[in-house]
């Protein structure tokens, strides 16, 4: 206790900013209550393995796994032992902001970060909108920035066995850290390829288990979740030509912008002439601590090599924008890169720019808060809950319903048999999907797997008539759950959705 409490005295811009980074996440999960869609199909297989059903989404598809990796399931795992495998996955998420501070703090220290880079790195990791809200509403994504900062610093440490832990650590957060194995054996080969060896047997120690009990579990160390985005999406890199990615790249800037870095976004309360140059900035000082490192620690380098392998990846598979918990690990390395460069410019210039750029990412809480509390309450629990729980009294153990979305309907409509779209929960929909052309659709799993019940948004019901009309003439509607768009906007920030209306359908 002495120890950290004189860490925290020596370290004034790291302790304010943690301060910050705890209470600004524990007033959004007590203010907002939100909960995001995808971490309540993992708490599902959570709670069917504590009932005895195994760890599946549902029983009439066992060994399934409907989630994407070992750490989004341990916290919920736990939890739900006692039945709080929610709150659980969110407690862990407040704390482990913690070592994500600490991590980006000493490897400031070592890289001798100015105190203006300094408040940008940990201002953006503590309060900017990504890291505070998937952690937050359920998801392992502050562990995974936690995970990632963790092998930067062990990497720059040359601390081995620790790299080869956190190394195998990576392996069990996000399928993008293979990306990461590579690069970090080649780096430490070139450094002392005498720790070859440890940092393979960490890595081997800590993630092995885990891919040899899914091999014989699952029956194959992948997660279903990415065979069936794979296929569903076609998110496989080369897949769409390279004229489309260039496209998709030159719409980046608002993927990481204030405000609009979330996608259901279709109004900022700034307009893109100021939003632009803020995230053009960040892009500047990332450069500039790319051209450091290259002449000054490969180290760095090696680190940095890892977020842009990522990016090609996610340009030449047009990972969709929606997919917006997998950039917390890598936005964090960018911001690590920025304050590299960052540390280049005088005291005093990096230090304005840092306070600025920090303020710049924050400047959302006002705003976004309390359209995630309304969200929460207008969309969540007034329309995606009674869907399952009406599915839930309505459905005998031999009805079947397509979806989409999984996450809320399945949790409530307990232990259903459910073909969603794109199928993460559900071979038979992935398998019904394969050979649609240009990609699956719900409305295609409808029509060739004709299911007892269909849920729709009017939009998907439209493009079911359209395409299948003789599917649609072998239903009917049953009931409407929701209404007009409710107002998610505060201040000129506007959200939008098309999840306030579904429709039920029946088969005749």
């Amino acid at each position: 206790m002495q120890k950290a409490i004189r860490y925290l005295r020596d370290n004034p811009v790291f302790s304010v900013f943690l301060l910050a980074a705890l209470v600004s996440r524990l007033v959004f999960w007590l203010y907002t209550g939100r909960t995001w869609e995808d971490a309540l199909i993992t708490l599902t297989s959570a709670r069917n393995a504590w009932e005895g059903y195994g760890l599946t989404h549902h029983i009439s598809e066992p060994r399934v796994q409907s989630f994407t990796s070992a750490a989004s399931i341990l916290a919920p795992l736990i939890g739900e032992a006692v039945g709080q495998g929610l709150a659980f996955q969110k407690l862990v998420s407040l704390f482990a902001v913690i070592p994500a501070l600490y991590y980006a703090n000493e490897i400031g220290r070592r890289l001798g970060f100015s105190t203006g880079a300094l408040i940008m790195v940990l201002g953006y990791l503590a309060l900017d909108q990504h890291h505070i809200f998937f952690g937050m509403a359920g998801m392992e994504t502050q562990v995974v920035v936690a995970v990632a900062l963790a092998n930067a610093h062990y990497l720059l440490a040359s601390r081995w066995w620790r790299l080869g832990f956190a190394s195998g650590a990576g392996m069990l957060c996000r399928p993008e850290f293979v990306f990461w194995l590579p690069i970090v054996g080649l780096t430490v080969l070139l450094i002392d390829w005498r720790q070859v060896p440890k940092v393979v047997l960490g890595t081997l120690l800590v993630g092995g288990p885990w891919f040899l009990f899914a091999t014989l579990y699952y029956g194959s160390p992948v997660p279903h979740t990415i065979v069936a985005k794979s296929q569903s999406f076609q998110i496989v890199t080369g897949s769409f030509g390279w004229l489309a990615p260039l496209e998709y790249v030159l719409q980046w800037w608002r993927h990481f912008a204030p405000f609009w870095q979330m996608t259901f976004i279709d109004k900022a309360p700034l307009p893109d002439y100021v939003l632009l140059p803020i995230v053009s900035v960040v892009i500047v000082l990332c450069l500039m601590g790319l051209v450091r490192a290259a002449r000054e620690d490969k180290r760095v380098l090696a680190i940095a090599g890892f977020g842009i392998v990522f990016l090609i990846y996610r340009a030449s598979a047009l990972v969709p924008a929606y997919y917006m918990w997998y950039l917390p690990p890598f936005t964090a390395i960018g911001a690590v890169m920025a304050g590299y460069g960052a540390s280049w410019l005088s005291q005093r210039t990096s230090l304005v720019l840092g306070s600025a750029l920090a303020f710049a990412y924050a400047m959302h809480i006002p705003f976004s808060f309390p359209i995630e509390k309304e969200w929460q309450t207008q969309i969540e629990d007034s329309v995606r809950t009674p869907i399952g729980l009406a599915l839930n009294e309505m459905m005998g153990p031999n009805n079947t319903v397509s979806l989409e979305p999984l996450g809320y309907i399945g949790w409530f409509a307990r232990n259903k048999t459910t073909y969603d779209f794109p199928g993460l929960g559900s071979p038979i929909a992935v398998a019904a999907q394969r050979g649609m052309k240009p990609t699956g659709t719900l409305e295609g799993i409808v029509d060739a797997l004709r299911p007892t019940y269909v849920v729709m948004r009017p939009a998907e019901l439209t493009l079911l008539a359209e395409r299948f009309p003789q599917a649609l003439a072998a239903y009917a509607e049953i009931r409407r759950f929701g209404g007009p768009k409710p107002p998610l906007s505060r201040w000129g920030l506007h959200y939008s959705t098309g999840d306030n209306l579904f429709i039920l359908l029946k088969r005749r």
